[in-house]
């Protein structure tokens, strides 16, 4: 283990000199801090253990604290590994996806100095007072500002010479993911007071009397602009770097390197220097309620619309049961939005939640819904692992998360794309909703992850088809919880399972491109025998073989969809020109037929029927539908059915006669 001194220098042990001695000192050891003070100070240490404690027969003087640190820290540096030099309202701490803490950061660290990024923590006016006792970086404060003043090499391991303020140093900055979170205006009256001290053990005339005598009014007014600023980022921390170290000069006549004094006129959210476990707290007990529709929208992908419905052109009811499909003359039809979010919970397919409870997911219609799809038995069964629990009351919903530890929480720093659907395995919901994301991820997520759940062979296929690298998806377990650092994703206004105008371009592109001159069949019946085979007891159709069979002396060729890697079946339905579908997800295939294509649907009941003839008259297809009857003795929730034969091949002659 690496032998570690920290440094700073005060002028009084109260502020946050206590805050600064618990951190430190929790992770070094008290004997390993080191304290430098001014003439007259040093009692005021009394009650703190500490490794050093010298007094300068001096008052405080910003050039020579800068020279008497930089020796002393070339003394240090003969019995310790490393020294961290900060001030006592500076807290350095790692990107938590290089390492948990300081500690295990200055551990891991082989770079002979780090340059800390800088960053000035702001108190913003819905916050409570500071509470000294607590850790300051455990939630306190949410906001900060980045600054390029503040980025101060801060982790030394060789000898070197820092400027006044510890501004430069006579080497050129290195960033290497270590931060310096700085509190001076983390607490407005706390400053005030500070620096009214400060006043009372300086020179006056000096340049440090001067910068701390400006007035109450005039930090408060700083404070006042600070807070205020917007709370969107509009320059990337990379782009932030990158614009100070092309900044940097060297002083010829001292040999400091030096970069400008500037910050960024935005304020950025601090949740993401928390660990695993710190942010899951700041989560838990969070009221979920629907964010403003502007909330992360980046772009409006294709706002939702009205269109003419086209309604089945028969229904044929042969359950004995009467039933039917509503009549109605419009179809609503989703928009969809690329919407980015940042330091989120992610559960379930895709729940996403901030600290304040804003709570979206792939549709703003139907959300309460979906969630009941993620709190009911089965789920937890499907898709095991550690996951929020949803508290329901008289105010509404809250997150549960005080039962989970920080291993149960997969932290993903790197951005990414979300892409897995409210059904994660269902074809239907990669048809309706993972096409129209690859989509926006190919145009607007270059550089991100593709994030989705993809186990099964069909699932990593369809990825391949539809465009998206191997090496860019970032797998997904449904069953676990994750903090997203920086997330984008599509958001529908409706989870309807329809096809938009936009989105059915798209189908005809990827028609297009496996299309070929292979001679198909025109007529094709889309079977589920291979499936009730598999699963015997779910939702099935007991004269099948006999359907199938009677479909065949009509012309039809069975197809199972299943059984043909995915290039056939697009280039299948595309040269059909009449197809029965039997009710189930094989009906989303209906996306890569031809507009002049007739289809027909078979159904068990009319559970799934009108959305099925929904997504088909969103597509413009002609359609019909057929209702079989519903064995009522059967106890399960899809029950066994039969169909009346003759009828069908009725109902089916006349409805393909004229084309």
């Amino acid at each position: 283990m690496k032998k570690v001194a920290v440094i700073t220098d005060a002028t009084s042990a109260g502020f946050f000199f206590p805050a600064w001695y618990r951190y430190y000192g929790g992770q070094f050891g008290a004997a390993n801090l080191h304290v430098v003070t001014y003439e007259g100070m040093k009692p005021l240490f009394g009650g703190f253990e500490l490794g050093n404690l010298w007094e300068i027969n001096a008052k405080y003087d910003d050039t020579l604290r800068a020279g008497v640190i930089s020796d002393l820290v070339g003394v240090l540096l003969r019995s310790h590994d490393v020294v961290l030099r900060c001030d006592v309202d500076e807290f350095l701490i790692p990107d938590p996806a290089r390492a948990r803490d300081l500690r295990s950061y200055v551990e891991r660290n082989d770079l002979p100095y780090v340059t800390a990024h800088g960053i000035d923590v702001v108190e913003v006016e819905e916050e409570a007072p500071l509470d000294m006792s607590q850790p300051l970086l455990d939630g306190q404060r949410r906001f900060g500002m980045r600054a390029a003043a503040l980025s101060k090499t801060a982790l030394i391991t060789v000898p070197m010479r820092w400027a006044e303020g510890f501004h430069g140093a006579t080497v050129p900055p290195v960033f290497a993911g270590l931060y310096n979170l700085h509190m001076k205006f983390a607490d407005i009256k706390s400053r005030v007071s500070w620096f009214e001290l400060m006043r009372e053990g300086i020179e006056p005339g000096t340049n440090a009397h001067r910068y701390f005598s400006v007035g109450d009014e005039h930090l408060a007014s700083v404070h006042k602009f600070l807070e205020s600023r917007p709370r969107q980022e509009e320059e990337t921390e990379a782009a932030f770097e990158a614009r100070f170290l092309a900044s940097v000069r060297r002083n010829e006549a001292n040999g400091i390197y030096q970069g400008e004094f500037f910050r960024q006129d935005f304020l950025i959210r601090l949740d993401r220097f928390l660990s695993g476990g710190d942010l899951l707290r700041a989560y838990d007990g969070a009221a979920m309620a629907d964010p403003s529709p502007e909330m992360g929208r980046l772009r409006t992908i294709e706002p939702p619309s009205v269109v003419p419905h086209v309604a089945p052109a028969f229904i044929a009811d042969f359950s004995g049961q009467g039933l039917n499909l509503p009549p109605f003359p419009y179809l609503d039809v989703h928009g969809s939005d690329l919407v980015r979010r940042e330091d989120v919970l992610l559960f379930g397919p895709n729940n996403l939640v901030t600290r304040e409870g804003d709570w979206s997911c792939e549709a703003r219609g139907g959300k309460e819904g979906f969630l009941k799809f993620y709190t009911a038995p089965f789920y937890d069964q499907v898709f095991p692992g550690p996951k929020p629990r949803i508290r329901r009351g008289p105010e509404g919903m809250r997150l549960d998360v005080a039962h989970l530890a920080e291993q149960d929480v997969t932290l993903i720093d790197e951005p990414v794309f979300l892409a897995t659907p409210l059904e994660p395995a269902i074809w239907g919901r990669w048809i309706t909703c993972v096409t129209a994301k690859i989509t926006a991820y190919k145009a607007y997520g270059e550089g991100r992850k593709f994030m989705c759940h993809v186990t099964q062979d069909w699932e990593k296929a369809f990825l391949r088809l539809w465009g998206v690298p191997e090496e860019a998806i970032l797998p997904h377990d449904p069953g676990r919880t994750y903090l997203l650092r920086d997330v984008m994703t599509v958001e529908f206004s409706e989870a309807d399972l329809r096809v938009s105008a936009k989105e059915r371009g798209g189908f005809y592109e990827m028609v297009a491109k496996h299309w070929d001159s292979t001679p198909r069949p025109r007529r094709i019946f889309v079977s589920r025998l291979s499936r009730v085979r598999k699963y015997p007891d779910y939702r099935v159709l007991r004269n099948e073989a006999e359907l199938a069979a009677m479909l065949e002396v009509m012309g039809f060729t069975v197809f199972e969809p299943e059984q043909f890697p995915l290039e056939t079946q697009i280039a299948a339905f595309a040269a059909a020109e009449q197809v029965v579908f039997m009710g189930g997800s094989g009906i989303f295939n209906a996306a890569f037929c031809a507009p002049d294509a007739r289809v027909v649907s078979i159904e068990s009941s009319a559970r799934y029927a009108g959305g099925h003839a929904a997504f088909f008259s969103s597509l413009g297809l002609r359609h019909g539908v057929i209702f079989g009857r519903e064995d009522e003795s059967d106890p399960a929730d899809h029950k066994r059915w039969d169909l009346d034969l003759a009828r069908t091949r009725e109902a089916l002659a006349a409805f393909f006669a004229g084309s």
